[in-house]
């Protein structure tokens, strides 16, 4: 059976590390990248399932690395879950071709419960 992998993009150290922590404990394969400029290269190395990308890191645009990663053909398996705390993240999510989105302050439950959905739509 073949385990579901996630990488979370964030730049706040401790959030990925809690990220992580807790979605390996449910049975996922976790990466992460605290860099914007690195992450394009990571996912095409990693080719994870799905990405938790928040909307800003390190002063970049979220939403304009969510259109940049759906408009790369070596990543079109990807889903994209933009995580934000900004109000208007259902439009910023539709915008930009995110596959969903996690509002902050963030919960587990809710988290694995989006992300269990992308993987049931497959």
């Amino acid at each position: 059976m073949k385990r579901n992998t996630i990488m979370i993009a964030d730049d706040d150290e401790d959030l990925l590390f809690l990220l992580k922590t807790h979605l390996a404990s449910v049975g996922y394969i976790v990466s992460s990248c605290g860099n914007g400029n690195a992450i394009i290269e990571k996912l095409t190395q990693e080719k994870p399932d799905v990405v938790l990308l928040d909307i800003e890191i390190n002063g970049m645009e979220g939403d304009a690395l969510c259109r940049q990663i759906k408009r790369d053909k070596r990543l079109t398996e990807v889903k994209v879950l933009i995580m934000s705390g900004k109000y208007d993240i259902e439009r910023i999510s539709l915008s930009c071709g995110a596959d969903g989105y996690i509002s902050k302050p963030l919960s587990y439950h809710i988290i694995e419960r989006k992300i269990s959905a992308l993987f049931s739509a497959q």
